[in-house]
């Protein structure tokens, strides 16, 4: 952390108060008062010294600093002062003095409405983790198969890439908070469209927007479809009538309360059970294919078998949509305590994926070979193993749900202005958005079209070309103010051909998921089938 160099003396040679110049500060919240690297005139000490354009300024100090009073940050400009009083225009927003603390550097309200001081890097990882294994773990081996030994290849690159584009938008943020004082305080509820309209334009920022809720939208549709299906295998035994559709009915519906959740402790509580589901389901997936392995012991695998090049660009929009999390990512840096360690959580995140991913992608594409279904557990033996998979698995999917729901219902609501707290329209809203996700899934009860028409649309945009264009843009800009920021020439080719990569491949994958999406019969489920075909076509079965 960077503060006021205090070695620097008030006055200068000639005795006249000396001109402080701001640098860049990479300091999420304000030094106590009375710290050896206090200084009133420093925009992270005293945010009063920031003008109205929210530009950092030249300000003078008369003389060292005696007794000082906490200063707090101020939309408008107001002189820095040695006694700078808090009674200003921002107490009817932040609350009495009382009920503020300093929490190691940043500000956190202790009283019964609000609360922000930020997560530790240990809770990211749980975050990061816990929201990517889920339905890339499911999807992924699938994909792989149907490419081959390449798919493994963009397995790791693509991993490598998103890690690296996490990595970008946290220190897109670290640069809007060295800029910009007030995002060192104020909460922001959308953090990646704010790094848009800075880096870009506002355009660029309600394109970002609309990124991010689709991608959410799509996800969470995805996650009430694989838990009807894993019911509908958990139920096959006692309860065959009954159809995919019925499933996914009944779950949605029973899943409705849980949309209604606001704590911020509850979704951390939340992300904590989705990752321990996660690992512990893995784990009884490994173990039912190493049974089933032993049970197909001496019968070949057929793992040449030719894939048509619609499936080629399903599996490669698959493979985009296991890494579609990372839309998420500025969210969880900017409730991070320390967000210059947010790089640390990407990187012991992935270490994480990497191991849950490749157990289970070998597995599969070792065991089952090409008659693996889309959706693995689907494939596993039944044995109270591959039971335990499924209910573990279906645990993590419920509350993955609830979590990649909640940005998109708050979109949602600030869209059509939805009151604050429980009420009429804010439940009209979220039972609509729940009842749209049921017709979504009703229409495609191949889930895989939809994560792949996602993954190699918004999700490629989101996690891939977005972050290289705004890191880019962000280093770009200069001011006299502002630390320098230029980047490497390696660093620019390397996200030029990400951006240029990313834009091509997304486009032809998207062309193959759009042309298999608005096939009739890929449209309309089974059981409406009868209507428009003869049964007795082998080409439906």
């Amino acid at each position: 952390m960077i503060y006021a160099d205090v070695g620097q003396p008030a006055m200068d040679e000639e005795g006249q108060p000396r001109a402080f110049q701001i640098r860049g500060h990479l300091v999420h919240g304000i030094p106590r008062v009375g710290d050896s690297n206090y200084d009133p005139a420093c925009p992270t000490c005293n945010p009063g010294s920031i003008n109205d354009t929210d530009t950092p300024t030249t300000v003078v100090v008369s003389s060292p600093p005696t007794t000082v009073t906490t200063a707090v940050a101020v939309p408008v400009p107001i002189p820095a002062t040695n006694d700078y009083n808090y009674n200003g225009p921002l107490q009817h927003e932040i609350g009495p003095m009382a009920a503020l603390r300093q929490n190691g550097g940043m500000f956190a309200r202790t009283d019964e409405t609000y609360s922000f001081s930020g997560f530790l890097t240990g809770i990211a990882v749980v975050f990061i983790s816990g929201e990517m294994a889920g339905i890339g773990m499911l999807a992924a081996p699938w994909a792989v198969v149907n490419l081959g030994w390449i798919g493994f290849i963009l397995l790791i690159t693509y991993g490598i890439a998103t890690a690296y584009s996490a990595c970008c938008l946290g220190t897109c943020w670290l640069i809007l908070e060295e800029r910009y004082a007030q995002y060192r305080i104020y909460p922001i509820p959308d953090p990646y469209p704010t790094i848009a309209m800075h880096a870009v334009g506002r355009r660029t920022s309600l394109v970002t927007r609309a990124c991010i809720t689709i991608t959410l939208f799509g996800s969470a549709t995805v996650y009430l479809m694989l838990i009807a299906q894993s019911a509908q295998k958990l139920f096959l035994g006692t309860h065959p009538e009954v159809e995919f559709s019925t499933w996914l009915f009944v779950f949605s519906v029973s899943l409705s309360s849980l949309m209604f959740l606001e704590s911020p402790k509850d979704y951390c509580i939340l992300a904590t059970g989705a990752l321990l589901t996660t690992i512990t389901s893995c784990y009884f997936i490994i173990m039912q294919m190493l049974l089933d392995e032993r049970i197909q012991e001496g019968s070949a695998t057929d793992s040449q078998k030719s894939v048509p090049p619609n499936q080629f660009f399903l599996s490669f929009g698959t493979i985009l949509f296991s890494y579609g999390g990372a839309a998420s990512f500025p969210v969880i840096n900017f409730q991070m305590f320390k967000r210059d360690e947010f790089s640390h959580s990407v990187v012991t995140a992935f270490v994480i994926l990497t191991i849950l991913f490749g157990a289970v992608v070998v597995g599969g594409y070792m065991v089952y070979g090409h008659t693996i279904n889309p959706n693995i557990l689907m494939s596993l033996g039944d044995s109270w193993l591959s039971y335990s998979a499924l209910i573990l698995m279906a645990a993590h999917l419920v509350l993955g749900f609830v979590i990649m729901a909640k940005p998109v219902t708050e979109q949602a609501e600030s869209f059509f202005t939805s009151t604050q707290g429980f009420g009429f329209q804010r439940f009209f809203v979220r039972i609509c958005l729940l009842l749209a996700m049921i017709f979504v899934g009703e229409c495609m009860p191949n889930f895989t079209n939809l994560v792949a028409l996602i993954g190699c649309s918004t999700v490629i945009l989101a996690t891939f070309v977005l972050p290289s264009v705004f890191y880019l843009r962000l280093c770009a800009q200069q001011s006299a103010t502002w630390p320098d920021r230029s980047l490497p020439w390696k660093s620019k080719l390397y996200m030029y051909t990400i951006i240029i990569l990313g834009l091509s491949s997304g486009l032809g994958a998207m062309l193959t998921a759009l042309s298999e999406l608005f096939d009739l019969r890929s449209l309309i489920p089974h059981y409406y089938y009868y209507y428009f075909y003869d049964l007795d076509d082998p080409s439906l079965s």
